[in-house]
């Protein structure tokens, strides 16, 4: 290692010193509930602000905070094996993909196990998190009235699902009928008797648009290039079950075996009106549901290319084709945003392992990452690190080592999948988790080493005689 490369761990020793034990968690999701997990185990003073007035973040169905997009049939699209924290199993009686009140309800359970409630503050906001020249977190919330407190760190656990995006630039032409974004979207009953779009190839899309043909007059479902979509069961099992040992194949060959697999299990994709995805398997975000091939084949939805234009209530599509639709639903994804950090950010910055920003000792962004599997593994790894930080036992690279990471990161995300903003947050649940675990190790013993050098620096000289 260079000097400045001594010089720049040594710098970020400093400035997480062991002895600072301090932190604000943003949001009480799983994201907030692991970070605090992990804090706690380290004996850090944590406080969790979340603006809604239940635990349980995008799980609660009707959150107070208005950011949780869970619809009444909601489930989820990883099994339940998969999605437990470490040593809190979800209950074997839960289906094999649960409700989403059954993990809201998991999540407030795994919360009591450890004794975190009476660490979180609902119904509190944060305005504004900003560093201070003693190179601590200065955090303004509003709860009952406007307070400030001063941490040593902050992991912000806000998530990247809860601020609408909408189609830009929008489409030529004007709408005269109802439109609304899935963040919006909470049971069909309201679109009975009704023409509908919806746009978008996502598992939302999916979804609402089964949820449509249950009362609407027709459903269309509209997207500008194809998807992958893979049933939640094959042969009588859940995918992941099947999928599992597949993963420890390098990701072409087991594309190619998955890719197989499903063409012969479902046909290809003209056969239900959709166009072919122009990339493999493991290339996109993968979509899962068990009916909407069903219902595209008995034409109780209707598949449409890409939007060319809107005139009243009328909707131009690329091939030339058009319908009337009386109303549209956007699933057309999320941006990010970070209103109380400084610029206030509205796409993900550059993190070091998808988590670390660069310049901003103390913080870090707990679960902004687009992963292929479950949630709670990815955060609670995460955490573990972030709460090593925090503590100083765990010490990053070098500026530049971090740098090189996550250019490296964004050259192989180039390489591999197709270009949406949704693909630059993309990781593997298995081959991730493994890579901060193994950078944790790494790093503990950096700042043991780093602190056993600067003892030795720091002892006085003596003399012989």
């Amino acid at each position: 290692m260079n000097q400045e490369g001594r010089e720049s761990l040594q710098n970020r020793a400093t400035e997480m010193a062991p002895s600072r034990r301090t932190a604000a968690v943003i949001g009480a999701g799983a994201s907030g509930i692991a970070a605090l997990r992990a804090l706690l185990d380290a004996g850090v003073d944590s406080t969790v602000f979340e603006l809604g007035d239940h635990v349980g973040g995008l799980w609660v169905y009707g959150n107070s905070n208005g950011l949780s997009a869970a619809y009444r049939s909601l489930h989820t699209n990883t099994i339940k094996e998969s999605m437990g924290f470490a040593g809190f199993p979800m209950p074997a009686t839960f289906p094999d993909y649960p409700h989403h009140t059954q993990v809201a309800g998991y999540l407030n359970s795994y919360l009591d196990s450890f004794g975190g409630r009476s660490r979180i503050r609902l119904r509190t906001e944060v305005l504004r998190v900003e560093p201070t020249t003693d190179r601590r977190w200065l955090v303004q919330f509003q709860g009952a009235e406007v307070e400030s407190r001063d941490f040593d760190a902050v992991l912000v656990c806000s998530g990247h699902h809860w601020m609408a995006k909408w189609p830009h630039p929008a489409y030529e032409g004007t709408f005269a009928g109802q439109q609304l974004h899935s963040h919006e979207y909470r049971e069909p009953s309201s679109f009975a008797g009704l023409r509908v779009l919806v746009v978008g190839m996502g598992n939302s899309a999916m979804d609402i648009a089964e949820d449509l043909t249950h009362v609407a007059d027709a459903t269309f479902i509209s997207a500008r290039h194809g998807q992958h979509i893979l049933p939640k069961y094959m042969f009588g099992r859940p995918l992941g079950r099947i999928t599992g040992p597949l993963m420890r194949l390098p990701w072409r060959p087991r594309q190619w075996v998955l890719a197989k697999l499903l063409e012969a299990w479902r046909g290809r994709y003209k056969r239900y009106g959709l166009q072919e995805p122009s990339v493999g398997i493991y290339q996109l975000h993968a979509t899962l549901s068990d009916t909407i091939l069903t219902r595209l084949a008995h034409r109780q939805i209707v598949a449409k290319p890409g939007i060319a234009r809107l005139a009243d209530k009328s909707v131009a599509f690329v091939d030339g084709s058009s319908e009337q639709v009386d109303a549209i639903i956007w699933c057309t994804g999320y941006a990010t945003a970070l209103p109380f950090l400084p610029g206030s950010p509205t796409t993900t910055p550059p993190l070091y392992l998808r988590m670390l920003p660069v310049d901003s000792v103390g913080l870090a962004l707990i679960g902004f990452v687009s992963q292929r599997g479950a949630l709670m593994p990815v955060v609670e790894a995460q955490s573990r690190l972030a709460a090593a930080y925090v503590t100083g036992t765990y010490q990053p690279p070098s500026r530049g080592a971090m740098e090189d990471e996550i250019r490296r990161y964004a050259n192989e995300i180039s390489r591999r999948y197709f270009h949406t903003e949704r693909h630059a947050l993309e990781v593997e649940q298995g081959p991730y988790v493994k890579s901060v675990n193994a950078e944790l190790k790494i790093g503990l013993e950096r700042a043991a080493s780093l602190r056993t050098n600067t003892h030795h620096a720091a002892k006085p000289a003596t003399s012989g005689g």
